[in-house]
């Protein structure tokens, strides 16, 4: 076996990607993905630093939980847990220009989004 490191080999194994396939690709979400998101009571925050190495955490609430501030921008909230931080987030800036975010909804199948983050403090009340 042989290790596959640029697009080209990557190509060579899987094809093209079908015309149908590149067009759910989109800049901003439409109201498909937006129904998704509402209906999505699970998530996975996944990124990728700098070096490659990846970091993935498992989210989840009541459907509906991440929010939708428009058509390019989700808003997930931080709910209490075991407040792992393996980088200080003065350091995880480097982080942020490659989140992905995998989402699933009961009966439907798996969304994901790639985009640039950040994090934000809650506006107070």
């Amino acid at each position: 076996m042989s290790r596959i490191e640029t697009l080209e080999q990557l190509r060579a194994v899987l094809g093209d990607p079908r015309e149908a396939t590149k067009a759910k690709v989109l800049s901003h979400l439409d109201e498909q993905s937006a129904d998704f998101i509402r209906a999505s009571a699970f998530a996975i925050l996944s990124t990728v630093s700098k070096d490659g190495v990846v970091e993935a955490s498992p989210k989840g609430d009541e459907p509906g939980f991440v929010r939708i501030e428009n058509e390019t921008t989700l808003l997930m909230p931080e709910r209490p847990g075991n407040n792992l931080a393996f980088r200080p987030v003065e350091h995880s800036r480097d982080r942020a220009h490659r989140p992905d975010l995998s989402q699933t909804a009961h009966g439907r199948d798996v969304a994901r989004h790639r985009s640039r983050g950040n994090l934000r403090r809650r506006r107070p009340a």
